[in-house]
C-alpha cells in the first residue's frame, strides 16, 4: 500500500490490497478483490437486518466484515482467538454485535463464515455445533483446499446451503481479470473454470 496509488481508499477501508494493475496512464495502483468475490455469490441472498456470524480477524475477514457493512447485515458475532482484535474489527467498519471465543456456543445467524485457515489441508478442523442456526442459513467458507471442509460437510448434511472457497476464488478472478484487460470476463463459463481448477 505504500507503493502503489489508492484510488479506491482501500488503505482506509479494507486495511489490504491483494491486486496491483495499472491505470490508463500506465501508474500502478492497488485494490481489494476480496470483498467483492466474497459478495457475488451471496448477492441474492437477503442479508440486509440479519444477524451474521463471522470465524476469524485475518486479512480475509477485514474483507468480508468491509463487505457486510455494505450489505447493511444485523448484529455481527466474531469467533476470534483474540477478543481485542474482534472488538476493533467491528468498531472499524461500524458493525454491532459482539466477539466470543472460537468454540463458543452459535446464535441464530442467517449467514456462518470461516475465514481462517481451519479446515484446510494439514490444519485442524472447523466444526461447530450448527444446530442454533435456522433452516434458511448459508454456510460460507473461504477455504478451497480441500473444497468440501468439514464445515461444509456439516452443513450439508444439516440440509443448509452452502457456499464454498472456489466461488469466492472464481469471482475475485473475474475482477481481477476486468481490472487487467479492461473487459469484463465470460462468467458463462464459471463452471468450465471450476472443472479447470479442480482437474
Amino acid at each position: 500500500m505504500d507503493h502503489v496509488g489508492d484510488p479506491g481508499d482501500v488503505r482506509a477501508s479494507i486495511g489490504a490490497m491483494n491486486t496491483v494493475a495499472r491505470d490508463e496512464a500506465g501508474a500502478l495502483f492497488g485494490t481489494n478483490t476480496d470483498a467483492g468475490g466474497f459478495y457475488g455469490p451471496i448477492a441474492d441472498v437477503p442479508l440486509a437486518g440479519a444477524p451474521v456470524i463471522v470465524a476469524g480477524t485475518g486479512g480475509a475477514a477485514h474483507a468480508v466484515l468491509f463487505a457486510c457493512s455494505r450489505m447493511g447485515v444485523g448484529p455481527v458475532t466474531v469467533l476470534a482467538r483474540n477478543a481485542l482484535k474482534g472488538a476493533a474489527l467491528l468498531a472499524r467498519f461500524g458493525l454491532k454485535g459482539e466477539v466470543k471465543p472460537m468454540d463458543a456456543a452459535l446464535p441464530p445467524a442467517r449467514l456462518f463464515v470461516n475465514t481462517t485457515s481451519l479446515g484446510m489441508t494439514g490444519q485442524p478442523p472447523l466444526e461447530p455445533d450448527l444446530s442454533p442456526l435456522p433452516d434458511d442459513a448459508v454456510v460460507y467458507d473461504i477455504v478451497y483446499a480441500p473444497l468440501v471442509t468439514p464445515l461444509l460437510a456439516a452443513a450439508e448434511a444439516r440440509g443448509l446451503a452452502t457456499v464454498d472457497g472456489l466461488d469466492m476464488l472464481v469471482g475475485q478472478a473475474a475482477i481481477a481479470f476486468e481490472l487487467f484487460f479492461g473487459a469484463a470476463p465470460p462468467r458463462d463459463r464459471d463452471g468450465d473454470l471450476r472443472a479447470r481448477l479442480l482437474a
